[in-house]
């Protein structure tokens, strides 16, 4: 009997040892809303450690953060919420820790929205009139010219096709 509860003191302090010897602490908490509901999948990290994890599908999390970063500080994100950023040394001794983030308010610009049909117009001569011509004198033999109009146009337009006559 004493054996055994003296390998499991030998246990517990070797573990507490190895989280001193490795320098690091452990936050667990709870990212929430305002209605009290667990936030899952919201992001916390510090920005220039390198360091992060996500909360569970009830909000709850937990990370290990190094000594060496403590002095630095964490932040909590969620889509459609407010970012918030902690001191790390603030939370440390902290337990259970609880994380309300507000809502975020976006205003988005304004969609018309129509139920017209497209209109397909003709432009241009639209019969099969001759639109290239070889001139009767020319500076050169091969020398030929095209005639074309201009069309302006009220709005964007695409082009659906193209006669070429020769």
């Amino acid at each position: 009997m004493k054996k055994n509860l003296f390998t499991a003191l030998t246990i517990v302090i070797m573990v507490l040892t190895a989280s001193c010897a490795f320098g690091q602490s452990v936050i667990f908490g709870l990212v929430k809303n305002k209605a009290n509901e667990g936030l899952l999948y919201a992001n916390i990290g510090i920005k220039g450690g390198k360091i992060g994890t996500v909360s569970t599908t009830g909000g709850k999390f937990s990370i290990s953060i190094p000594d060496s970063l403590l002095k630095d500080s964490i932040t909590f994100s969620s889509i459609g919420y407010e970012d918030k950023s902690f001191l790390l040394n603030s939370l440390i001794n902290k337990k259970n820790i609880e994380i309300v983030l507000d809502e975020k308010v976006i205003s988005l610009a304004e969609v018309k929205i129509s139920n017209g049909k497209l209109k397909l117009y003709k432009l241009g001569i639209t019969g099969r009139t001759p639109m290239v011509s070889i001139p009767t004198k020319s500076y050169q033999k091969d020398d030929i010219l095209e005639q074309a109009r201009l069309i302006h146009l009220k709005k964007a337009a695409r082009l659906l096709d193209a006669n070429i006559f020769v």
